[in-house]
């Protein structure tokens, strides 16, 4: 009877019922046992293409598959096995290649923010030190008014790139961001919030300044005009109003009391005479630029309600 030996190879790896740490190995039986029974089997698993192998710790077993547990999520592995024998380890079999389903990545790291103009700002970030398995990731941006309360994803595609430029802030406000990275199993959980505080400003030129024209007497009428388009982020709290009689060379403050009236009545004015006035916003900032309108008087006196 010739010394029994080593099995031969094992044979015919497959992998089956793969999730994030789980997958179960099966593989066929070595043609020869080498005259002597199979007590075991030794699998290894490797994650750097075969350069180094680990076994996997078992019960000693003549099944032909093998529960692995503990795995990696999104990580290629290679498998091998080989059949024992009271001689010894007999060849190993081909080794077949598998990858364990992804998991959300890592959040991004170290995100700042800065303001890059009066309504805008910049913020960047480093990559997740873990893609989770993935090979690429995007990132999504959001935003919170009220100090993290809610948050509201900016309405933008995920993307690629470890900045994004952030326009159309209200003045006076402090914005949080954050940033969530994004793979084929979701998203991470967020970065670390970064706040920047778009800075209040005086408001713009109130609109549409102009003498009602129902309103023109000979000695009277009434100037209106519209809320500026933009209050600086701070709260109107007068309006300003000059007069003047020789064409803006000269100017006469209006006096009444502070109001956030859009809406002056000029009196004891003189007949067939050209006026020009302007107004202009005050907020808790400053002065807004003046915006501008002339009208004249009318000939003589006639009645009439202005309106």
């Amino acid at each position: 009877m010739p010394a029994a030996t080593v099995p031969d190879s094992t044979g015919g790896v497959t992998v089956s019922e793969i999730s994030t740490t789980s997958a179960t190995l099966g593989w066929m039986r070595p043609a020869y046992d080498g005259g002597a029974a199979v007590l075991d089997v030794v699998v290894e698993l490797s994650t750097d293409a075969g350069a180094t192998w680990v076994p996997v710790p078992h019960a000693a077993t003549t099944s032909t598959s093998l529960a692995l547990t503990g795995l990696v999520g999104g990580t290629t592995y290679l498998a091998r096995v080989a059949s024992l024998n009271i001689i010894g380890v007999g060849g190993w079999s081909p080794a077949a290649s598998f990858a364990t389903d992804l998991v959300p990545a890592t959040p991004p790291r170290q995100l700042t923010a800065r303001l890059t103009g009066p309504r805008e700002g910049q913020l960047s970030w480093l990559a997740p030190s873990d893609l989770g398995g993935a090979t690429s990731v995007t990132y999504v941006v959001e935003s919170s008014r009220d100090a993290g309360a809610t948050w509201v994803p900016l309405e933008i595609e995920p993307f690629s790139a470890r900045s994004f430029h952030v326009d159309g802030l209200a003045r006076g406000t402090t914005y949080a961001f954050r940033v969530l990275t994004l793979n084929g199993a979701g998203a991470s959980s967020p970065s670390n919030e970064a706040n920047v505080l778009s800075p209040r400003t005086v408001a713009s030129a109130p609109r549409g300044a102009r003498a009602k024209p129902s309103s023109i007497t000979s000695t009277s009428a009434t100037i209106q005009w519209l809320a500026p388009h933009d209050s600086g982020g701070a709260l109107i709290v007068d309006y300003v109003v000059d007069v003047s009689v020789n064409n803006g060379r000269t100017w006469v403050r209006l006096k009444k009391p502070q109001s956030r009236t859009r809406a002056v009545r000029l009196t004891g004015l003189k007949a067939a005479r050209s006026y020009q006035v302007r107004v202009r916003a005050r907020n808790q900032v400053g002065l807004s630029d003046w915006a501008m309108t002339s009208f004249t008087t009318d000939e003589q006196r006639r009645d009439r309600n202005p309106r």
